[in-house]
């Protein structure tokens, strides 16, 4: 009688060291990473000279038109949906993908670091805070602005996408004290035009944002 052969069990498989991340819990208050350089300042004066540029395009063109009303209810869509959009964003950012995400990774990974450690966001200067969105404002706006007069059309974009270029910063104004704000942000806060620090604390255990997320 032939003995059975003997059993080997596989050796274990080595498991593979978790992926690095760009962040880190030692982030400090004074970390190159929250600071401002020429790079980030340069997109958002970019940023900002487009939003301008179509703001006074919408201005202009009604004069000459003699037409306000339109502008006006425009400028007030172009607020609305910049509100919806961003903040549909911002959820979307919050609950899906992550650093290994094309495209979006290393904004995921900076969003859902900051429910992690919400002190960064307040502690990033203006231009590191917003230079991404002042980036695609510029690149989508500045072609309106060179081909498009309407003043309709530049009612709804001047004011949608100023609302979109500085959203990341209207929300550092919710992490910051009310003491610490200018008085004209704490009333549009307390008016609901600005998301407030009671709305972001209502809404954070469903890891969503109104923008206002503005």
């Amino acid at each position: 009688m032939e003995p059975s052969p003997r059993l080997t069990t596989p050796p274990p498989v080595p498991l593979l060291p978790p992926p690095t991340s760009t962040y880190d819990h030692r982030v400090t208050v004074d970390d190159p990473s929250l600071q401002s350089t020429w790079y980030h300042r340069a997109w958002v004066a970019s940023g900002c000279i487009t939003v301008a540029i179509s703001l006074v395009k919408c201005i202009t063109a009604a004069i000459v038109s003699r037409t306000w009303l339109q502008p006006i209810i425009a400028g007030w869509l172009g607020y609305l949906l910049a509100d919806l959009t961003t903040g549909v964003y911002h959820w979307a950012i919050d609950n899906y993908g992550s650093a290994s995400t094309p495209i979006f990774g290393f904004q995921i990974e900076s969003f859902q670091y900051h429910h992690e450690s919400p002190w960064t966001l307040t502690r990033s200067q203006f231009a590191n805070n917003i230079h991404q969105f002042a980036r695609a404002i510029t690149l989508a706006v500045l072609p309106l602005d060179l081909f498009c007069n309407g003043p309709f059309l530049h009612g709804f974009v001047a004011l949608y996408s100023g609302c979109v270029m500085f959203s990341q910063h209207f929300h550092y104004w919710v992490h910051e004290t009310k003491s610490r704000l200018p008085r004209l942000v704490v009333a549009l806060q307390d008016a609901g035009l600005l998301l407030s620090r009671s709305q972001q604390a209502s809404t954070t255990g469903l890891r969503t944002t109104k923008t206002t997320a503005l």
